[in-house]
């Protein structure tokens, strides 16, 4: 998604986005060019991307995005049910590409991820309420358990408030 998200812009040559996408992801998590050439070389036998002109002068291939690329980069960017586990950090990975969507779909994913944080956010809250019930005659053997619980429900409330703000922001 975020390959296809650059090329949707301007066609670009691999180094360009490699150095986007690790100052997107870093500082531990790197995104090398053994990762990502394969990856341009998928994309290129998918007819996702497809060269744009002859290589420049450090001979680095510039590619752009066809129109069957564009198609399923707005699939790919649409789609809320995959990764679930990883969702979180997918969303903020979207929130880079607003800009190339519509009205109707920015608010489509705002109202989704709304619901994602809501979710989490009242899971861990009656699962905590649960916990401590079960507690309340014990000597504090769990007060570590308790407080990341916490800190989890204040993590997702923070997400949470600064989507919503978003979302009104752009209306709809």
């Amino acid at each position: 998604m975020i390959v296809l998200g650059f090329f949707m812009r301007y066609p670009m040559h691999g180094y360009r986005i490699s150095k986007i996408v690790n100052d997107i992801v870093g500082p531990y998590t790197k995104f090398s060019s053994g990762r990502l050439y394969p990856l341009l070389a998928k994309l290129e036998q998918q007819a996702f991307i497809t060269p744009a002109g002859a290589p420049n002068e450090d001979r680095q291939r510039m590619f752009q995005i066809t129109e069957s690329g564009q198609k399923h980069f707005f699939d790919v960017i649409m789609d809320t049910t995959s990764n679930q586990g990883e969702y979180q950090k997918l969303f903020w990975y979207k929130i880079i590409f607003f800009d190339l969507l519509t009205q109707e779909q920015r608010t489509y994913l705002l109202d989704h991820y709304i619901n994602y944080c809501q979710t989490h956010v009242f899971y861990i809250q009656s699962e905590l309420d649960d916990l401590q019930q079960r507690l309340q005659n014990s000597d504090g053997q769990l007060s570590s358990v308790i407080t990341v619980m916490n800190r989890n429900i204040n993590f997702w409330k923070s997400d949470l408030e600064y989507v919503q703000n978003i979302r009104n922001q752009i209306g709809g």
